[in-house]
């Protein structure tokens, strides 16, 4: 049984209405609600400044335990490797389990103390446990800061990782501002009966590899097509994801994303196997921000393998369905799909201040069959009547079997048209 006593001390104002209470236990694994409802005051209610509060296990919410990793961080002792940015990691296990990602710091002071050119910085952080074998870490910055760029060394994980020696920086190498390292070795420590500490170093075998993917992103050759907005990408494949990149440094053009160009990136990944899915997003920033995205080809290097994109749509917040954010199967992908609205998040219960006093009915949630979205051409023609043509908006909803039918997709005229 778990409880939560909580007080009021004095103070100059001392009374207090308490609602609830939530505690996230994660090494156990449990985010648990408090009800309350009542006053922590000696003139008001009872005049109990002292409750013993209970969860209410309808709001329980059970999830894998955290379990603490030590993470050493070794910046290179070079000119400039020190970073003021905010280093976040992400931890794999086998069969895709991973956790969340993780900031090092918790605040600006931390950010200035650590990461300092020849630093070793240890971390005692909680995460998921992704089980005894950690295949393979994603260590990256935000890009923030007085001197963002910087140079990893290796990282350490308690017994089990340790792997490095790259720049993690806009001005250097690729430009590459996100990693994934793979173990080298494997740390075992021992305490024998002599309480003297064991320690053994095992070489890892069958390691995951690391694959180049050489990315080619043709921009549509219609009127204004070209954005100048930051585009970044995410790749999947059967064996996992690249994580989200930002397309910064094209080796074809060096003004980005123009109408009838192609501009190719090249980035590296531990292997994700069969590519079968893409996500592309700009953020909308800059003058021209609008952009429409013809197609996108995924090459892996090693492999060989080409997987291609169709893609024909716009990325604006003024056309088609005013969506920046796209996901992309590779062509002739026949398995399950997903839109970008099917993804919902789940959130915790949120508890009603007078929920001791009454209950609300939930409602059952509607299992809504998501369809592919594929990319539909449409011409209108207008009749060569007298007073034929029209300055309205217009729109079309296309129907399909068993009453299945498309949002309005409006018919937005090219600039320079103001009628059809």
């Amino acid at each position: 049984t778990t409880w939560c006593r909580w007080l009021s001390p004095g103070g100059g104002s001392a009374g207090w209405f308490l609602d609830w209470v939530e505690i996230d236990a994660q090494s156990l694994g449990q985010k648990l609600v408090f009800p309350c409802g009542r006053w922590l005051d000696t003139g008001e209610d009872d005049g109990a400044i002292i409750r013993e509060l209970y969860p209410n296990p309808l709001q329980t919410m059970l999830y894998t335990p955290f379990v603490p990793y030590e993470i050493k961080v070794f910046t290179t002792d070079c000119f400039g490797a020190g970073t003021d940015a905010d280093v976040f990691i992400v931890l794999y296990g086998r069969n895709g389990v991973c956790t969340q990602q993780k900031r090092l710091c918790v605040n600006k002071r931390e950010r200035r103390i650590y990461f300092e050119r020849g630093a070793e910085d240890m971390f005692i952080v909680e995460l998921e446990d992704v089980g005894d074998v950690i295949e393979k870490i994603r260590i990256g910055h935000d890009n923030r800061g007085v001197n963002p760029g910087w140079h990893l060394d290796r990282v350490e994980i308690r017994r089990l990782l340790r792997k490095g020696k790259y720049w993690l920086a806009k001005s250097e190498e690729d430009g590459e501002t996100v990693r994934e390292l793979v173990p080298s070795d494997i740390i075992t420590e021992k305490l024998g009966r002599d309480g003297g500490l064991k320690v053994t170093e095992i070489e890892v075998e069958d390691a995951l590899e690391t694959h180049g993917y050489s990315v080619a992103v043709m921009t549509g050759d219609m009127y204004r097509a070209g954005t100048d907005a930051n585009v970044f990408l995410t790749i999947y494949g059967d064996l996992g994801d690249t994580g989200e990149r930002k397309l910064s440094n094209s080796e074809t053009n060096s003004n980005k994303f123009e109408r009838g160009e192609v501009d190719r990136f090249t980035m590296e990944a531990v292997d994700l196997g069969q590519v079968y899915k893409i996500r592309i997003r700009h953020d909308n920033s800059m003058l021209s921000p609008d952009w429409y995205l013809d197609q996108v080809e995924v090459v892996d290097l090693d492999t060989e393998e080409v997987y291609l994109f169709l893609c024909e749509r716009w990325l604006s917040k003024k056309k088609e369905d005013k969506r920046i954010s796209r996901f992309f199967y590779v062509k002739g992908y026949e398995g399950v799909r997903e839109s970008e609205t099917s993804k919902k998040k789940s959130l915790p219960p949120m508890l009603d201040s007078n929920m001791n006093k009454k209950s609300k009915k939930k409602k059952e949630e509607e299992v809504v069959e998501v369809l592919p979205i594929i990319p539909y051409h449409i011409t209108v023609a207008t009749g060569v009547e007298r007073d034929g043509s029209t300055s309205s908006r217009a729109f079309v909803v296309i129907f399909g079997a068993g009453d299945v039918r498309s949002d309005r997709l409006w018919l937005d005229l090219a600039d320079g048209k103001s009628s059809f």
